[in-house]
């Protein structure tokens, strides 16, 4: 679809929520952001190095998280970022965010016109253009810190041609029966959550085939 059919279709859907609206036209969520490049939204940076720790500037804000099973939603205010190329975090006393930086690939700031005033947020998405994480600005947020962050992310491309990858497969669960005993015992001994993926590890399953093992205990 081209930018003007999408904007065309979501003048028809106004209130339908985006990540419903894109699933219907079968497009990725972050090419309906990119089909109004120019139009109130901005693709930034989307490298978590750049992107977040300006994030603490905004002030109190709702941090979202959101997958079709479950939604994570905190408000609070960005802080102690700590990098890592690997995996790297925000530990602030409100949001707690483990943050995988391979998989911010494209990130927008977007301004929008709503009943209650302008809504203002950063979104980021993966390759395949999946929404990974938002940040909602609210009322008592700092506008002016949002368009600084804006403007000093901006990226010199912003036409609204976007490349998206397609989604990886969801892995299945891989189990290991006969590492059960182990599986049991070393997850009794456990004292931190961290400890679990190098415990999967060292079983030879992975994260969905352990807790489909262990059971209910």
């Amino acid at each position: 679809m081209t930018p003007e059919d999408i904007r065309a279709a979501r003048r028809d859907n106004p209130g339908t929520r985006a990540r419903d609206f894109a699933a219907t036209l079968g497009i990725p969520e972050a090419a309906l952001l990119a089909a109004y490049l120019g139009e109130g939204v901005t693709r930034i940076a989307a490298h978590p190095d750049r992107l977040v720790p300006p994030l603490a500037d905004l002030g109190p804000v709702l941090a979202l998280t959101r997958n079709d099973s479950c939604v994570a939603e905190r408000v609070g205010t960005y802080g102690n970022y700590q990098s890592g190329g690997h995996a790297a975090m925000v530990l602030s006393e409100a949001i707690d965010l483990r943050i995988f930086p391979q998989h911010w690939v494209h990130a927008f700031a977007v301004t929008e016109a709503a009943e209650a005033g302008t809504r203002r947020s950063i979104q980021i998405f993966d390759a395949a253009g999946d929404a990974i994480h938002k940040v909602h600005l609210r009322p008592e947020s700092d506008a002016a810190a949002f368009d600084r962050l804006a403007a000093d992310l901006r990226l010199e491309d912003q036409s609204p041609a976007t490349a998206f990858e397609p989604r990886r497969e969801t892995e299945t669960a891989r189990e290991n029966p006969g590492k059960l005993d182990i599986l049991r015992s070393e997850w009794a001994r456990m004292t931190d959550t961290h400890q679990f993926l190098r415990l999967v590890s060292k079983v030879k399953m992975n994260r969905l085939g352990a807790y489909r093992s262990i059971g209910s205990p």
